[in-house]
């Protein structure tokens, strides 16, 4: 969303929509500072990128999750925002696969609406959230499933 994009929601009363939108941020940056404060892992320490990384997974994970919860009880306008959320953070922390499932996602979202597809995308999406792996080869083995699924 774009500064103006925000300045008029905020102004036309949607300021409990935007920090609906943005809580499960604040909740994950809350975590990290309790981990540090609490000593559980030190900066530029291997723990601290581990348990950073398992935070922004499972902020990822309860996300998809909700999304799913939610399947077909959403307005695809919110279905949209919630999935360029996860595509977001899934570029920020390099999580690629994901990335570009989000990504095929919302054009198939801009093409065919919302319907019994995007289970399925969540359902790789929650997959390729845990997947360690990382590389050009992980995305395209991602993608390769999702294309078998759609029968395409």
């Amino acid at each position: 969303m774009s500064e103006s994009g925000f300045l008029v929601k905020v102004a036309t009363g949607g300021a409990a929509d935007l920090l609906a939108r943005i809580r499960p941020a604040l909740r994950l940056v809350n975590q990290l500072g309790r981990m540090f404060h609490a000593g559980t892992f030190k900066m530029g320490s291997m723990a601290m990128k581990s348990d950073a990384m398992m935070l922004v997974r499972s902020d990822l994970l309860d996300r998809i999750d909700a999304i799913a919860a939610q399947s077909g009880h959403l307005q695809l306008a919110n279905l949209c925002d919630q999935v360029d959320m996860i595509r977001h953070i899934a570029r920020v922390y390099n999580l690629t696969p994901v990335e570009q499932m989000a990504s095929t996602l919302e054009s198939a979202l801009a093409l065919d609406g919302h319907g019994a597809m995007v289970l399925s995308y969540l359902d790789l999406m929650r997959d390729a959230v845990g997947c360690e792996a990382v590389g050009p080869h992980v995305t395209t083995a991602y993608l390769a499933a999702m294309s078998l699924r759609m029968g395409a």
